[in-house]
């Protein structure tokens, strides 16, 4: 039901609260001081923009706030511009979210809300307007019949699906054959032993058939000494050779002196005396002192031991001459050992023998023969002593290879078989799968069919239960708002309108509103009434005489029985439990 309806900036109506209650609220008022605004902003705040009579933008700053109560569970939406907002038992915000949460709630939309809940304003025959089709349309879409079509549809579609999935299943399902168990098999045990057998047989007897000569030893060595001693001795001899001449180069190269030490000693003797007298020179350079009386003179500088020194003439030959001339006296010793060693060297080179290189190749070459023919004669003996053991083994391993041959053909059997199983197995799990699944498919269909004609038979029973019911409430309205003059009307399966037998289109404009207002109240009350207790009625008896309004009115007021609220809005003044007078 409603409770509270809150309206600003919507025409005459400015920041003005509306609040109702159970039973029968009368709207009056003059004309145009906004008694239809009242339900039509009822029917915007639940459904928004679509219930409004001209375009959103004449509404332009509107604000409508609505509390309702649906099944008991309280509500409160506004509508502010952009803002649009829903609260209470479910909660929304924006005008998409909003509308479908609103729908959700009621489980209907406007067009039903319009047919079932309220009759606007020269709006008294929009059900009889409806093509018959429609009209059941509507019926079955808020009663759910449109879902039990829709149910009816799966389930038939859902069942032939898995009919035609199970057929195609068992059409597809070939029980596998039991792969055929060999006579003989043998484990892989067995034959890797054969193998091995018949394996150990070949390579006996390939060692059989391949007995080596008896090796032949080379001839006598060349010479006593190695192929390595005498490539060592070869390369002493060359190297005594190349010491020899080493020596004597750098023999030929010292360098002797040409001046004796004696005549050294002398020189060198005459350059401390050159040196004596110079610095003599020095001295008396420095002036002498010459006596008064005898005009002696003596030198000032005190000469020591230079004073007797005579003048001596320096040698031509410098100082580094003679230095560098008796170094090299000292190449002498050097030349005495050089010339040792050189004696020396030539000796050993006299003793060492000068071998032919061809000797040691032919030396050689007869080693490698000797170290052929020992692996030869080793391996020769080997054999020979092998060779009684492997031929009484060879003996004992006759018919191996057969006996692995036939042994490998039963494994390969064994094996194959063992493939075959398997997949015979995987083939027969799958198949079991497909039977299991086949049968599933039977079940599901089946079950989808027996759905499909259940429900088919509730539909019939829906359908029976309410035609009937709406007939005989229509029927009773009817009666009430025409005081008796008429009596029965009768909406059958295709929702065709008959009023006391004749079509309802056929009706004078009276008796169309109050056959319309009947089958539209009673709707309400078989489908809405349970969710959404509220009629309400816009100038419904315009088109009627006093005593038929009269009449109505009465049918609405005793309506509230089983409607918890009735809204009527008009021009007169009808018995009501409540009353929202309006004025301009």
């Amino acid at each position: 039901m409603i409770r509270r309806l809150y309206l600003n900036n919507c025409f005459l109506h400015q920041d003005r609260t509306f609040t109702f209650e159970k039973g029968l609220t009368g709207l009056i008022g003059p004309n145009e001081s906004g008694k239809s605004l009242i339900t039509e902003m009822v029917r915007y705040a639940l459904f928004g923009s679509a219930a409004l009579r001209s375009d959103a933008s004449d509404y332009k700053g509107l604000h409508v706030e609505l509390d309702f109560e649906v099944a008991g569970v309280d509500y409160t939406v506004v509508r502010k511009g952009t803002t649009v907002a829903l609260s209470g038992g479910q909660q929304a915000s924006g005008t998409r979210p909003v509308n479908a949460a609103i729908i959700d709630i009621l489980g209907y939309d406007l067009l039903v809300f319009d047919v079932a809940n309220a009759c606007n304003q020269g709006n008294v025959e929009a059900l009889s307007n409806m093509r018959p089709a429609d009209r059941k349309k509507m019926v079955d879409q808020t009663v759910g019949l449109n879902v039990l079509d829709d149910l009816i549809k799966l389930c038939g579609a859902e069942g032939n699906n898995k009919r035609r999935e199970a057929q195609a299943f068992e059409s597809a399902m070939i029980e596998p054959a039991t792969p055929e168990v060999p006579a003989e098999t043998v484990d892989r045990e067995t034959y890797d032993a054969a193998l091995a057998k018949a394996n150990e047989y070949r390579e006996l007897k390939g060692f059989l058939s391949s007995t080596p000569a008896k090796p032949v030893a080379p001839g006598a060595a060349p010479c006593q000494e190695t192929a390595a001693e005498l490539t060592e001795a070869r390369e002493n001899h060359t190297l005594l050779a190349r010491s020899v001449a080493n020596t004597e180069k750098q023999i030929a190269a010292v360098e002797m002196p040409s001046v004796s030490l004696e005549e050294l000693d002398r020189l060198e003797a005459l350059h401390d005396a050159a040196d004596q007298w110079g610095r003599k020179q020095k001295l008396l350079s420095q002036g002498h002192h010459e006596c008064p009386k005898c005009a002696h003179q003596w030198p000032v500088a005190d000469l020591g031991d230079l004073e007797d020194v005579e003048e001596v003439e320096r040698p031509g030959v410098s100082r580094a001459k003679i230095a560098a001339e008796r170094k090299l006296h000292d190449n002498e010793t050097q030349l005495a050992s050089l010339n040792e060693r050189l004696e020396t060297l030539k000796t050993a080179l006299a003793e060492a023998p000068d071998v032919d290189p061809e000797l040691i190749e032919t030396r050689r070459q007869w080693e490698a023969d000797q170290a052929t023919y020992e692996s030869m004669a080793r391996a020769y003996d080997t054999h020979m002593a092998q060779l009684e053991a492997k031929q009484a083994r060879f003996a004992q391993l006759e018919g191996s290879v057969e006996e692995a041959d036939r042994l490998r053909e039963l494994f390969q059997q064994g094996e194959t078989y063992r493939k075959l199983l398997a997949e015979y197995e995987r083939l027969k799990r799958q198949y079991d799968a497909n039977v299991a699944q086949h049968a599933k498919l039977v079940e599901l269909s089946e079950a989808y069919l027996e759905s499909r004609t259940a429900i088919v038979d509730l539909k019939q029973r829906v359908k029976a239960h309410l035609l009937p019911s709406l007939n005989a409430v229509a029927s009773r309205l009817l009666s009430q708002m025409t005081g008796g003059e008429r009596t029965l009307i009768a909406v059958n399966e295709e929702f065709e309108i008959l009023v006391d037998g004749q079509k309802i289109v056929t009706l004078s404009g009276s008796g169309k509103a109050v056959a319309n207002l009947a089958v539209r109240i009673a709707l309400g009350q078989i489908l809405t009434n349970r969710v959404f207790s509220v009629f309400m009625a816009d100038e419904i008896d315009a088109s009627m005489d006093e005593e038929r309004a009269g009449h109505t009115a009465e049918a609405l007021r005793r309506l509230t029985d089983t409607v918890g609220q009735v809204i009527q809005v008009t021009h007169k003044r009808p018995v009501t439990d409540h009353t929202i007078e309006l004025t301009k």
